[in-house]
C-alpha cells in the first residue's frame, strides 16, 4: 500500500510525504485485514499532524533594518495635586483628635471659600497612635498620650490659586505639605503627537540607511512603543525675597514623551 501527502508552502513549492508498506509487496500471501498498529500509527499520526499544521513560509522580506526614534510635546500644566497633614499630640485622646478635627473644618471651609469643589477635596484618613518615651529612672518605655493625624488630598484645578491654598492650609493649622504634583487633562492629545514625531523619526532615520546601503525602505514590519504613562509632576518651588507668596511658586511645563522601535523591509 503507497500512501502520499502533498501540502503546498508557498509558491512553486510543496511538501509530499509517500509512506510504503514494504511487508506486503515482498508477502505472497493474501492481504490480511489490516490491524492497527497501537504504537506506531498514532505516533505517525502526530507527526503529520504536526508537520501539516506547520504555517506556509512568510514571504517577508529576508533584509531588514530596525531603528528607533523618541518624540516629545511640551504642554502646559493645568492641576495640582496636594496632599497635606494635620497632626496633634495630648494626654487625652478626645480631646486631641477634637482639635485635629476642628483644624481640618476649618481647611475644608477655607478651601469652600476660594471655589474648590467638594469633589475635589477628600479627608476620609484618620491615624490616632500611642506615643511612648523612655524612662531612664524605670530603664523602660512608658505612656506619653496620643498622636491623633488627618490627611487631605487636594485637586487644583486653577492653578492661579495655588500660592494662596499653601499659605492658607498652613496658616490653619496643617503640618506638612507635600510639593504640589502638575498634570494637565490634554496630555493624551500631546502623547500621541509625540508618537507621530517618534515614527517619522524612525522613518527617517531608516530612509538614511537604506539609502547608504544601496537600497530601497519597504513596508513596516513591525512597530514597538514605550508607554511612559501621564506622570505628575512635582512643581518647581523657588524661595524668592519677595513678600507676596504668588511670587515663590514657579509652574513649569510638562513634557510628554514618546519612543517607538520600527521594523522596515528593505526592497
Amino acid at each position: 500500500r503507497i500512501l502520499t501527502l502533498s501540502r503546498e508552502l508557498a509558491p512553486n513549492s510543496a511538501i509530499h510525504i509517500t509512506v510504503i508498506d514494504r511487508r506486503e509487496a515482498m508477502d505472497p500471501r493474501p492481504p490480511a485485514p489490516l490491524q492497527p498498529k497501537r504504537c506506531l500509527i498514532p505516533a505517525f499520526l502526530t507527526y503529520l499532524a504536526l508537520l501539516l499544521a506547520q504555517p506556509t513560509l512568510a514571504e517577508s522580506p529576508d533584509r531588514l533594518v530596525r531603528v528607533m526614534g523618541s518624540g516629545s510635546v511640551t504642554l502646559q500644566p493645568d492641576t495640582a495635586a496636594i496632599q497635606i497633614g494635620v497632626t496633634a499630640r495630648g494626654d487625652d485622646v478626645l480631646a486631641v483628635q477634637s482639635q485635629t478635627n476642628a483644624e481640618v473644618a476649618s481647611i475644608l471651609g477655607a478651601l469652600r471659600s476660594l471655589g474648590l469643589a467638594e469633589g475635589d477635596v477628600a479627608a476620609t484618613d484618620v491615624r490616632i497612635s500611642p506615643r511612648y518615651r523612655y524612662d531612664k529612672a524605670q530603664q523602660q518605655s512608658v505612656a506619653d498620650g496620643f498622636e491623633v493625624s488627618r490627611d487631605l488630598q487636594i485637586t487644583l484645578r486653577d492653578l492661579s490659586q495655588l500660592a494662596v491654598v499653601m499659605s492658607e492650609v498652613v496658616k490653619l493649622g496643617a503640618n506638612s505639605v507635600s510639593p504640589p504634583r502638575l498634570s494637565s487633562s490634554k496630555y493624551e492629545a500631546s502623547y500621541r503627537d509625540a508618537l507621530e514625531l517618534a515614527v517619522k523619526q524612525a522613518k527617517d532615520r531608516a530612509g538614511v540607511l537604506a539609502t547608504a546601503s544601496g537600497a530601497q525602505l519597504g513596508e513596516v514590519i513591525s512597530i514597538d512603543a514605550e508607554q511612559f504613562g501621564n506622570r505628575p509632576e512635582p512643581i518647581a518651588l523657588r524661595a524668592m525675597a519677595a513678600d507676596s507668596a504668588e511670587s515663590s511658586y514657579q509652574v513649569g511645563d510638562l513634557t510628554a514623551r514618546a519612543s517607538v522601535t520600527v521594523t522596515f523591509g528593505l526592497d
